[in-house]
């Protein structure tokens, strides 16, 4: 498996620089699209049927790598270089996978039934959520 890991800081020329694989993300966008409501909850007998569905739409808004740990979060923090001064400040990119990554989760969570969100409510990421329900249900 992928480490989820991440450094805490990277240094940067300018405020406005950012990673270039990183795209800026329409999160409203996403938040609707994440709102559709599958018919099928995960519950102890139907995990291949819920994958099925589940993994249909992941894939369909190029969020896999976010439950397959291929997709690891930017430094949070970079340092930024202005003249002769050099500041840390927090990382847009950062902020941008970890609200993708939470809106993700929150929809996981809308398609399991209480008894299974009962098991991953206190997994932090969306990857940590995936795993869990794999190991448990695969």
């Amino acid at each position: 498996m992928a480490n989820n890991q991440s450094n805490n800081s990277s240094t940067t020329q300018s405020p406005n620089a950012s990673s270039s694989s990183t795209k800026a993300m329409d999160f409203s966008s996403l938040a609707k699209t994440l709102s559709l409501n599958l018919t099928l909850k995960l519950d102890h007998t139907n995990y291949i049927y819920w994958k099925t569905q589940v993994l249909t739409a992941i894939e369909a808004l190029d969020l896999e790598g976010f439950i397959t740990g291929e997709k690891t979060p930017p430094p949070k923090l970079i340092t930024v270089e202005t003249g002769d001064t050099t500041e840390q400040q927090e990382n847009p990119d950062f902020l941008n996978f970890k609200k993708s990554d939470k809106l993700l989760m929150s929809w996981i969570f809308s398609t399991l039934t209480p008894s299974v969100l009962g098991q991953v409510t206190n997994s932090k990421s969306s990857f940590k959520v995936w795993s869990k329900i794999e190991r448990t249900y695969a």
